[in-house]
């Protein structure tokens, strides 16, 4: 069960000002959930848990080196060029 005094440092620890209604309040409802917890762990699941729903695949594909354009093919279609560059807008 979770006491007054266990809610009470919690609200403490977050600089929440709680009353002692208040206190009392959330000690029986945080006591119910950790109740229901306590519930669930018994069930049977009969599966492993599940971390990813779905099957995680690397989407990358292989490091291979292939062949590359030339310089002149790459800058064949550019429309502002500066010698061996590609020109474009100025960052700043």
């Amino acid at each position: 069960m979770i006491t007054k005094e266990t809610v009470g440092r919690v609200a403490k620890v977050a600089r929440l000002n709680l009353t002692e209604e208040e206190l009392e309040k959330f000690s029986h409802e945080l006591s119910s959930i950790m109740e229901a917890f306590e519930e669930l762990k018994k069930a049977k699941a009969g599966k492993e848990p599940a971390f990813h729903p779905i099957v995680l695949r690397d989407s990358v594909r292989a490091d291979i080196a292939e062949h590359c354009l030339t310089e002149d093919k790459a800058l064949q279609n550019a429309e502002q060029k500066e010698g061996k560059f590609i020109k474009g807008p100025r960052a700043v």
